[in-house]
């Protein structure tokens, strides 16, 4: 519980959530964003929660079992997702727009 906070607070810090990422990754592949909250193992849903799972980790310090709370899905699972989304080569790329959100957050500016 106590952790689950210090990482919550974090966040907030960044300006940045989880919900966030859910967000970015979900409109740049065009797959809604339950699918990407639940176990399904469609491709697509399996790599965007791949590259949700890596941008968690390294911009919210979000654990694998914060992550797989969250998602339902068991901390093994997270880490394999996290491994493929690290490869991804959208992964540069939308880590970028979630650094440019917080920039623009951290001006005032809602992103």
């Amino acid at each position: 519980e106590a952790r689950l906070t210090a990482t919550r607070a974090a966040m907030a810090a960044q300006g940045l959530d989880l919900d966030d990422i859910i967000t970015l990754v979900s409109e740049h592949f065009s797959v809604d964003q339950t699918i990407i909250k639940s176990a399904i193992k469609q491709t697509a849903a399996a790599r965007a929660r791949g590259i949700v799972c890596h941008l968690a980790a390294s911009h919210l310090r979000m654990t694998g079992t914060e992550l797989a709370e969250y998602l339902g899905l068991t901390p093994s699972g997270i880490c394999k997702l996290a491994a493929r989304g690290r490869t991804d080569p959208e992964t540069g790329e939308l880590s970028e727009r979630l650094e440019d959100i917080v920039a623009k957050r951290g001006r005032g500016n809602v992103g």
